[in-house]
């Protein structure tokens, strides 16, 4: 089976794999950014933030980097990767949309907090 006369499957299938994997990680480091900097009381001081963004730019300027490397080598397919991110978005999402249909449904029940 090919995706392109005379080109296997196997880079689209690593691509989507690699572009999944790469989708959890970035959306992991923000997640974590989040919850450290906004999320935590006693951690907004200047410094603090400051440092924070710079880090986070350091890790989004990483994933920059790799996603440089991969495709200007061409080591996965490029469609493949983009499919793997999108799907990795997507599975995000609908959690995301799980967990805020779950939290108002309890609070629409009798006795549930508002």
């Amino acid at each position: 089976m090919t995706v392109w006369p005379g080109q296997a499957l196997w880079p689209v299938s690593a691509g989507v794999l690699f572009g999944a994997a790469l989708g959890a990680v970035n959306f992991r480091w923000l997640a974590y950014a989040v919850e450290r900097v906004y999320l935590r009381q006693g951690t907004t001081s200047l410094l603090s933030n400051v440092t924070a963004a710079a880090i986070n730019l350091l890790k989004l300027s990483s994933i920059f980097i790799i996603l440089f490397v991969v495709i200007k080598n061409q080591w996965v397919h490029l469609v493949g990767m983009v499919l793997g991110l999108t799907a990795c978005f997507a599975a995000i999402m609908w959690q995301g949309y799980g967990l805020v249909a779950g939290l108002k449904e309890q609070q629409d029940r009798p006795g549930g907090e508002r």
